[in-house]
Formats: structure tokens, C-alpha cells, sequence
């Protein structure tokens, strides 16, 4: 216990009279090498891995760090390759030896500074850098394009293989598009439902949106894998593609807006979303049938609830109104989810998870 002490103490003097000296950091970013070999995760706050990564026995070993304040971990980096991706994480907060960030130089290296409010060191940045203005107080050195704004915070993910999408929710217990045959070279046509949202129904079956006796099913809705991630399925328009493409695809979003920046959601598009633009409507207990017609008051009794047309519950207590298999779904929304509002996201195609295509049947071939 009198060493923990010591140590936080010393770490606090560090960090109060050579801070500008030692340690360099960029608020809402992270490092992404392509090498993540020794890398090590460590748990603690930033403090904690600043201690762990450069006063330690093992100061010699790291030389960059990603602290994520929203689960309090670290990564720790060996070494700090300037030809790799930082990036916009508003859980993050990238921290360096000072040795990185050059500002004794006639010019400033990447990440430098070069200018704000009482700098006295170089304006100029190295070759292949531009000068970019943060703030009053500080503008730095850098290579490729970041972009915030002020409210929402919002980030621009570039190099990382995605594209850019709207999201919203629903929950309308139709029929899915992607349940029907032909729509795409599968397994099986994503699974729907009879009644009782639980017996599989031939996917020949009409909609009773249509018309017909099948319904969504009720296990299909979102459920948080860790603080950072989640699954679940979603309807989905992808410019220039068409439901060949899309049914029962998987698509990795990474959240670029409002409280669940930086979190990640992997969906399986098991409906369309018929809109123009990228676009994942995601199914969730309790978030409104939209332009749909509302299944969900024939599918269930009439003393459940289903809130507004459009985004359906405004607040986390209205869940219990639900029917209790349809529960844990909507406290997603408003627990894991945050109750995001139209939140943006950067998107990819990645395998679908094993815990998704046994749910709905419906592996692509």
C-alpha cells in the first residue's frame, strides 16, 4: 500500500512540473498501426497506464498509448510508426513521449506543435505536414484529414475501408423483405414467424402488414456483446447495390456521432430500407413502425403499448410496457445504445457472426 502511494504521488509530480517536457496528447484520437504485435492491453485509468508505459520497469518498452475512457483501458505500443493512421476516437485520448512530437526543430514533426495562443516555438511543419488549427490555444502538425464539430461531437474516419451511413430504428413485427425466396443467393430466406413470434413460418407466407399470417420474429433484436460492442439486425439500403447484395450481409457500423461515438454495432440486414442514401433502420423492441403498418397491435394482445409511429419510446420506462420477451431489446436502446439520436456511422462488410446467421438461418453463399 505505502508503494502504491508513493507511486501515485511521484506520477502526480511528474505529471504537474515536466508534463510539457515529457508527454505529448491528442484529445479524441488513437493510434492504428498496421503491426499489433506486443502490444499490450492494460486496465487502469490514464494516469494509471501513463505510469505503467513510461516510469516503470518497463518505461523502455512503450512509446505510445491509447487510453479509452470509456471502459478504462490502455493499449500500450511499442513504437510509433508516423505513416500510420491516428484517427478521431471520442473515447480516446492518444499519448506520446515527447520525444515524437518535436518542437525544438526548425520544423515541427507530425503531431507537433507549430502555433496558438502563446507558442513561441516553430511555425513550420516538416515536409509532407500541414499546420492545422484545433483551437485558440493550439494548432499542430499534421498528414492527413481530421475533421470535429462542436455539438454533436462528430469525427471523420478516413483510410479505413468504410463509407458513410444514417441510421434510425423500428420495430413494425412485419414480415421481412429479406424473408421471402430468391431474394438473394442464401442458405435460407431470413426466418419469420407465425403469431407467436417464436415457430418458424414457410417463407412463401405473406405478410400480415399484406395481408397474410407471418410476422418478424421476437429474438430478432439487438444485445450488447461488451461496453464497446453490440449485435443485432437491421434493415438496410446501400447506394448502388440492391437486395441481391445486401440480404442477410453483415455490416460492421462504427458510431461517428453523439454519446456512442466509437462504439460498434454488428448488424445482419435481414430487411430493406427503401430510401436513396446508405442507410441501416435497425430493429429494436419499442422504436416505432414508421411508415409501416403497426403489426405489433395484432401480433399481441391490445394492452401492450408501442409508443410513437416514429421513434416510438421517449423514455427507458415505457419499456415495461412491452410484451416481456421484447424487454431486453428496448433497455438496449437506452442503456448500450444511449438512446441515440439518428446517430451517423462509418460502415463495412464483414463476415456475419456465427450468434446472427443462427438466429435468422440465413448464411449468403
Amino acid at each position: 500500500m505505502i508503494r502504491l502511494v508513493y507511486l501515485s504521488f511521484l506520477l502526480h509530480a511528474w505529471l504537474n512540473t515536466c508534463y510539457t517536457t515529457y508527454i505529448n496528447y491528442i484529445e479524441s484520437a488513437e493510434y492504428v498501426p498496421a503491426n499489433l504485435s506486443n502490444v499490450l492491453l492494460y486496465t487502469g485509468s490514464c494516469s494509471d497506464c501513463i505510469c505503467q508505459a513510461f516510469f516503470s520497469d518497463n518505461s523502455s518498452k512503450y512509446e505510445v498509448i491509447n487510453c479509452y475512457t470509456i471502459n478504462h483501458t490502455c493499449l500500450l505500443f511499442p513504437q510509433f510508426v508516423s505513416t500510420s493512421i491516428i484517427r478521431i476516437n471520442t473515447n480516446s485520448k492518444l499519448i506520446s513521449r515527447q520525444t515524437l512530437f518535436n518542437t525544438t526543430a526548425s520544423c515541427s514533426n507530425i503531431y507537433g506543435q507549430c502555433g496558438g495562443g502563446g507558442w513561441n516555438g516553430t511555425t513550420n511543419c516538416c515536409s509532407g505536414l500541414t499546420c492545422t488549427y484545433q483551437n485558440a490555444s493550439y494548432s499542430q502538425c499534421l498528414s492527413i484529414v481530421v475533421t470535429t464539430s462542436q455539438s454533436p461531437i462528430t469525427a471523420t474516419y478516413y483510410d479505413d475501408g468504410r463509407q458513410n451511413a444514417s441510421t434510425s430504428i423500428y420495430w413494425d413485427c412485419c414480415k421481412l423483405s429479406c424473408g421471402w425466396p430468391y431474394k438473394a443467393s442464401v442458405t435460407n430466406p431470413a426466418r419469420t414467424c407465425a403469431q407467436d413470434g417464436i415457430t418458424t413460418i414457410d417463407s412463401n407466407t405473406q405478410s400480415y402488414c399484406n395481408g397474410g399470417s407471418s410476422y418478424l420474429c421476437i429474438d430478432q433484436q439487438p444485445w450488447n456483446v461488451s461496453s464497446t460492442l453490440s449485435y443485432g439486425y437491421a434493415g438496410g439500403f446501400i447506394a448502388g447495390h440492391s437486395e441481391w447484395d445486401w440480404c442477410c450481409a453483415c455490416y460492421s457500423l462504427l458510431f461517428t456521432s453523439g454519446a456512442i461515438a466509437g462504439k460498434e454495432l454488428i448488424v445482419q440486414v435481414v430487411n430493406t430500407a427503401y430510401t436513396s442514401g446508405n442507410m441501416f433502420v435497425l430493429q429494436v423492441p419499442g422504436g416505432g413502425w414508421g411508415g409501416s403498418s403497426n403489426g405489433c397491435a395484432n401480433q399481441f394482445s391490445s394492452n401492450y403499448s408501442w409508443g410513437n409511429q416514429y421513434g416510438g419510446f421517449t423514455d427507458r420506462a415505457n419499456c415495461s410496457q412491452l410484451p416481456s420477451f421484447l424487454q431486453a431489446g428496448c433497455y438496449w436502446r437506452f442503456d448500450w445504445f444511449m438512446n441515440a439520436y439518428y446517430p451517423t456511422a462509418r460502415f463495412k462488410a464483414v463476415t456475419c457472426p456465427t450468434a446472427l446467421t443462427a438466429i435468422t438461418g440465413c448464411v449468403r453463399q
